[in-house]
């Protein structure tokens, strides 16, 4: 067997891309070599055809040959049923953009009941590039090998069981690839792939000062860090809807999408416009408790922010503060006949607002019949009071 450490893969099930100039060979004809549509790989020796099936010309050595009666583009296939393999019986493979004993290759075993892709660097240098895992396999399988772009995809009745990417070649033709003497191909076929033109979709990202994660019809994630244009991985066919998003806000500000939807045109979209802007500050309120009034107390924060409250319970001034931000409560106006003191309403404003300030207003003392208030309502005699405010006794 072709020896190499296999690691397994479990794929999902995708379809083939159409094919677009396509040659093909079933073998049925005189044994002998392929013909002259055929050429044997440098350095290879050339398979046979024997009961109407290509197979090695010399067991034990590298058989591989390209066809050479077409030209063929980068992207291409190539596919062939191989009726003598199952199990442990190893080989053969099909083969696209082969020539000059270089070019890739679907094999068949390496482990049994699986197939892999290599890259062949010269007649005596191969690479295992990836393994499929285990499948159910039968004699009239239908096996195939795509290459478009850097993308190498094996199929299995037109299955994908296997993908991965190389960029090491990109020209050759189809072919065939065989070592064992048990190996056989039939029904082979190669061509052009014919492939989709697709466009990317992207635009511009302006005020960011993190990194916000955007999405293109919910999928597709991006992580942009910086102001610029940018593009989403996966390009799409025209004809095909976008619809660009944010997942993620980046901390501390929000970011909006503007000409985020749309249909693709024959063309990349580059007008989604993603705009950032800063939030502002996060503020707490400052408030507590009045009890005990009776009329209108007038309250003032900071020396402004003026309220005016007229029923015991809660109070909330209406200029918010920052977190760090002091705050003093003080009384502007006294209420009427009623007089209110301030407790716990000086401080620094956390994380939280502030609802520990408390108000009590407690009732003036009445006049007394010489119209004498406060202290002065105990001192002898009408005349006593230091003061007309009435403040104090002589």
């Amino acid at each position: 067997m072709l020896l190499i450490a296999l690691g397994l893969l479990a794929l999902p099930a995708l379809q083939p891309s159409a094919h677009a100039a396509t040659i093909s060979d079933n073998f049925s004809r005189a044994n002998g070599g392929l013909g002259a549509n055929w050429t044997t790989v440098s350095g290879t020796t050339a398979p046979q055809i024997v009961n109407n099936t290509a197979q090695p010309g010399s067991a034990g050595a590298v058989n591989s040959a390209y066809w050479s009666a077409n030209t063929f583009g980068s992207n291409q296939f190539a596919a062939a049923s191989f009726p003598n393999s199952s199990g442990s019986n190893f080989g053969p493979g099909v083969a696209v953009r082969l020539s000059n004993s270089k070019g890739y290759f679907l094999w068949y075993g390496n482990s049994a009941s699986t197939v892999s892709i290599w890259r062949m660097d010269s007649a005596s240098s191969w690479t295992q590039l990836k393994a499929s895992a285990k499948l159910t396999v039968a004699a009239t399988d239908v096996w195939q090998l795509q290459a478009v772009g850097s993308t190498l995809t094996g199929y299995q009745n037109g299955k994908q069981v296997v993908t991965t990417t190389d960029t090491s070649y990109t020209t050759g033709a189809p072919g065939i690839w065989m070592y064992y003497a048990t190996n056989q191909i039939t029904n082979w076929s190669g061509g052009d792939v014919a492939t989709t033109p697709t466009y990317s979709v992207g635009g511009t990202v302006s005020g960011l000062t993190g990194t916000v994660a955007l999405q293109d019809n919910g999928g597709d994630n991006l992580s942009v860090a910086a102001n610029g244009s940018f593009t989403f991985p996966t390009q799409l066919a025209s004809g095909a809807a976008y619809a660009a998003t944010v997942l993620t806000q980046p901390s501390g500000q929000t970011c909006a999408v503007s000409g985020g939807s749309g249909t693709v045109a024959a063309a990349n979209v580059t007008s989604v416009a993603v705009t950032c802007t800063t939030n502002p500050p996060t503020t707490f309120s400052v408030g507590g408790t009045v009890s005990g009034l009776s009329g209108t107390v007038v309250l003032q924060d900071n020396g402004t922010d003026s309220l005016s409250v007229t029923a015991n319970g809660a109070f909330t001034f209406a200029t918010k503060l920052a977190s760090g931000a002091a705050y003093a409560v003080t009384v502007l106006t006294q209420p009427s006949g009623q007089t209110c003191a301030v407790s716990g309403g000086t401080g620094t404003v956390a994380a939280a607002n502030v609802t520990s300030v408390a108000v009590t207003c407690t009732t003036n003392p009445a006049d007394d019949l010489l119209g004498r208030r406060g202290p002065c309502r105990d001192c002898p005699g009408p005349w006593c009071c230091k003061t007309t405010a009435q403040t104090a006794c002589r």
